[in-house]
């Protein structure tokens, strides 16, 4: 973004004006997430854009951001719902990564346990976030964000009824395959982003329209 594929930050900053571009992160301070909305620079965007997918112990060291010591959003909202929610947004699109009815729970294995003891306690004392890693929080709500916008995604209703955000959950269909997180193999990754392109275009599409 900054070297090999230049972002146009002019035209960027142009197009923000219309449909401004909201960054999430975790706040390690507050032990809440964190809104990131002001951008003069190229520089200043990446950093934020860094810190929202800054994976504890694994993808370098904490990005402070004025004051603000940050890291991956997945820590306090998983899934970007609460923050446009609280920000009274009038409708919510939310593309998730993992196919419908996959298990979101599970436990922390060996090395996730020593990275974030490492981590986030012996390196940094986080010793409230470690115990809300730990005891998996960060994966209770990320189940109950799913619940919540496949809940609100069967309403049906006008638009302008006052009613609060209209939601729509994107999602592969249940039994589909998840790509791996480390996935290397070319082939497996086009499948992955076909299959990801199909759960779209048949939750947008036209009546009619043919996704061949």
């Amino acid at each position: 973004v900054q070297n090999a594929h230049p972002l146009n930050f002019t035209k960027f900053t142009e197009n923000s004006r219309y449909q401004p571009l909201n960054i999430i992160a975790s706040n390690l301070n507050s032990e809440s997430s964190i809104t990131f909305s002001d951008f003069n620079s190229v520089q200043a965007l990446t950093k934020r854009m860094w810190a929202s997918m800054l994976l504890p112990g694994i993808a370098g060291p904490i990005i402070s951001i004025d004051d603000a010591p940050s890291i991956d959003a997945l820590v306090y909202e998983p899934i970007p719902l609460a923050t446009p929610l609280k920000q009274n947004c009038t409708h919510l699109l939310v593309l998730r990564s993992r196919a419908d009815g996959a298990d979101v729970t599970g436990s922390p294995g060996l090395l996730e346990r020593l990275i974030n003891r490492r981590f986030l306690l012996r390196k940094h004392s986080f010793k409230r976030i470690y115990q809300y890693l730990t005891h998996q929080q960060h994966k209770k709500t990320y189940a109950e964000s799913i619940i919540f916008t496949n809940d609100a995604s069967r309403e049906r209703r006008a638009c302008d009824d006052g009613g609060g955000a209209h939601v729509m959950a994107i999602a592969m269909g249940e039994g589909e395959k998840d790509t791996k997180r480390l996935e290397l193999e070319r082939g497996e990754i086009f499948r992955g982003v076909r299959r990801g392109f199909t759960a779209a275009f048949d939750a947008l599409k036209d009546e009619g329209d043919d996704r061949r």
